[in-house]
């Protein structure tokens, strides 16, 4: 195959990814009692993953008692998800992690994140020269073809994260639930090995998984 074969191809590609990106922030855009089943539809369509399932509402008390545990008010679009699911559990996978109700939402350093986080880093034989963090990516295709990043994030900052997916076989997703010196509250990291991609919401984040993973007959329905 000649150079233009490549590159007929690599546009395509990108094309393809643009109106993946398109249709994730059409989703992200709905409100969240409409989101969800939009999402679920989308997301059970990916061929050999899990089907999601969802749970009641979180209820008052549930909000209540998890922002009294957790000393803060949970981020408004954590909350607003709350109230349509109490999370999401997965049905046919054994990899997929569930997404955590209100009555298991911890801070990274409950679960012992950035622990796990740097000790994946270090198992990665990293040379000690490079830089020690997560290089945060934005979700902008972009921005990720030109190898550029946001800031790389000590490990330590996020035991202060909420987890919204345990850390197995090197990725998890974390929010920010406090200003953060780089980002604002309700940013939503999934990370992968040594490096992370910051969603600027939750939806954000749910939309690109979905759009991402989804039958392309599923995505021409969702036009």
């Amino acid at each position: 195959m000649g150079i233009f074969g490549f590159l007929k191809i690599a546009l395509g590609t990108a094309n393809i990814m643009r109106e993946r990106q398109a249709l994730a922030a059409e989703l992200a855009a709905l409100p969240m009692a409409a989101f969800i089943p939009r999402w679920i539809a989308l997301r059970s369509s990916a061929a050999g993953l899990g089907r999601p399932q969802v749970r009641p509402p979180a209820t008052q008390l549930q909000l209540v008692t998890a922002r009294a545990r957790l000393g803060l008010t949970l981020p408004a679009e954590l909350q607003d998800f709350l109230r349509v699911t109490d999370g999401i559990t997965w049905v046919g996978s054994f990899n997929e992690q569930p997404i955590a109700s209100a009555d298991v939402l911890a801070f990274g350093s409950a679960t012992s994140l950035a622990a796990s986080v740097r000790a994946h880093w270090e198992s990665e034989g990293r040379e000690t020269e490079d830089p020690m963090g997560l290089q945060v990516f934005n979700e902008s295709l972009v921005e990720i073809m030109a190898d550029a990043h946001d800031k790389l994030l000590p490990f330590s900052d996020l035991d202060d994260f909420l987890v919204l997916q345990p850390l197995h076989e090197g990725q998890a997703v974390a929010m920010i639930a406090r200003p953060h010196k780089y980002y604002p509250a309700g940013t939503v990291l999934r990370i992968e090995g040594n490096g992370a991609t910051r969603h600027g919401t939750l939806r954000a984040w749910l939309a690109s998984d979905a759009t991402l993973l989804a039958s392309p007959e599923s995505l021409k329905a969702a036009r």
